[in-house]
This record gives structure tokens, sequence and C-alpha cells, in this order.
């Protein structure tokens, strides 16, 4: 069987980094590195971090929005 579909997926992480940051840069710190196993085609990809200090850690989130196939 030869299934295929559309899909508008939203992929939220959070994760602590434990050094004093206020911007949060992929490129130089630790980062989950998630995709999506079994696309075939990719018409959108948008990529958003956040730095929130709670409880006296700070919390990185990682909002992903992916439109494909």
């Amino acid at each position: 069987m030869n299934e295929k579909y559309q899909a508008d997926v939203i992929i939220q992480s959070e994760w602590i980094e434990k050094n004093d940051i206020k911007s949060y840069d992929p490129t130089l710190h630790w980062n989950p590195q998630l995709f999506i196993e079994n696309q075939l085609s990719v018409t959108k990809e948008t990529i958003t971090y956040s730095v929130s200090n709670k409880a006296g850690f700070n919390w990185i989130t990682e909002t992903r929005q992916v439109k494909g196939k």
C-alpha cells in the first residue's frame, strides 16, 4: 500500500541550559536536532527559539513548524 499525506505539524521541545544566556544560538549551544524521519518533501519549515527563566534555570523552547508530505 502506498499512502501519502500532506501535513502541517508543530513540534515544541524544552530543555534546560545550565549556562546563563540572554539569546540562544543553535550553532553555539546544545540542540536536540529533532526532525521528522519519513518526510518525502518539505514545502515550509520555520524554527524559532525563546529563552525564559523558570525557578532559577534558563529554559530553551524550540518551536518547529513543518509543512510537507
